[in-house]
């Protein structure tokens, strides 16, 4: 992110750049404008805003100074009467593998009472399109940082074999690094293979997750791995978290790891039975974040359904074996075309479909 000052203005911009080799997508950003020590502006209420998408404002009490903020492009513009803070907040475009998607901000404060003419003169000044701000640079050395993290910088063996002790240390902040630093180097890391797989037999802590990870990042060299990640996959004991980690560190490790593809097209055509979670009485709209869209409501409130998130979780892995999870298109369009599907799972059907379609295209030169 880049902050540039300007003369009635701050202008920002965001940038992301998509270092995987995933389409990244429904890439929502919540941009908090924190008014706690704006005194004329912190009250908790929404009376003292106004909305204008992108542009999400807060006046004084008598409505002549007012505080402007607005990002795109533009997914929601909120208030917040628990917290004193407004959002305008924005949503990268779907990102393909290396690109970089920009996002263009603005904060500025106003003195008067016509904000909707203030709003047309923002308009006006084209800020929404403005790439006058240099972001190549950034974007250079966002490139040369991850080109380093997936292991494009050769490391001291000696440095690997330093990580691979430091997973027995004492703190758990130490071990969380070497866990960091092992998936940064990828291939690599090949030699905490043996000791990676005996964390995730032993572990039933995030720990294991990010054994699962590592495992993922070192690719096909791990592949020996592929059986006991495909029995967690299996294992609808095991957490929901371990199972599609897993699926997902499988779909790094070549022809072998597509085993989990046929796993996953039976949890998709089955995920189990219904198993409601109750949402507390009273529980804020807002206060949901990112677990809005997997709300469902009865005739006692609203419920999330661990059934909607298993099958969200089988949908998405099959989205990462690309061309290898071609088989899995019938089942896929089955559930797109149930009626009783949560829409944010439909768009998920979509853009795996999408995923799996172009990845096949381009690895046969037909379409599928």
């Amino acid at each position: 992110t880049k902050v540039v000052p300007r003369k009635d203005h701050v202008a920002l911009r965001m940038w992301l750049q998509n270092g995987t080799d995933d389409l990244l997508t429904d890439l929502r950003v919540q941009n908090c404008v924190m008014l706690r020590e704006a005194n004329e502006f912190n009250q908790l209420t929404n009376e003292n805003k106004f909305v204008r998408a992108p542009y999400m404002c807060v006046h004084n009490a008598e409505k002549t100074r007012w505080i402007i903020s607005a990002w795109t492009p533009s997914h929601r513009s909120w208030g917040n009467d628990r917290c004193p803070c407004l959002h305008s907040d924005p949503k990268f475009p779907d990102c393909q593998p290396g690109e970089t998607k920009v996002l263009h901000g603005w904060l500025s404060f106003y003195e008067g009472t016509d904000i909707e003419k203030e709003l047309d003169r923002i308009e006006a000044t084209g800020w929404q399109t403005d790439d006058s701000i240099d972001v190549s640079e950034a974007k250079l050395f966002e490139k040369s940082r991850l080109l380093k993290e997936h292991g494009g910088t050769q490391v001291d063996p000696e440095q690997i074999q330093a990580w691979i002790e430091q997973l027995d240390a004492k703190s758990q902040s130490e071990r969380k690094k070497a866990f960091q630093s092992l998936s940064k180097v990828g291939p690599q890391a090949s030699p905490a293979i043996t000791r990676l797989m005996k964390i995730i037999e032993e572990e039933d802590s995030y720990e294991k997750g990010l054994a699962i990870d590592c495992l993922g990042s070192i690719g096909p060299q791990a592949a020996e791995a592929v059986s006991q990640l495909h029995k967690i996959l299996k294992d609808k004991e095991t957490s929901d978290l371990f199972r599609f980690k897993a699926a997902t560190a499988m779909s790094k490790m070549g022809i072998r790891g597509e085993v989990a593809v046929p796993t996953l097209i039976k949890i998709v055509k089955d995920p189990g039975p219904s198993q409601k979670q109750r949402l507390k009485q009273g529980t804020a709209p807002e206060a949901l974040g990112l677990m809005a869209p997997i709300i469902r409501r009865d005739e006692e409130g609203g419920y999330t359904d661990r059934r909607d998130q298993i099958l969200m979780g089988a949908i998405g892995s099959l989205g990462h074996f690309g061309p290898g999870a071609s088989e899995a298109i019938p089942a896929i369009e089955a559930v797109r075309d149930d009626p009783d599907t949560l829409p944010v799972a439909k768009q998920m059907c979509e853009k795996v479909m999408e995923n799996i379609n172009q990845e096949t295209t381009s690895s046969t030169g037909k379409t599928p």
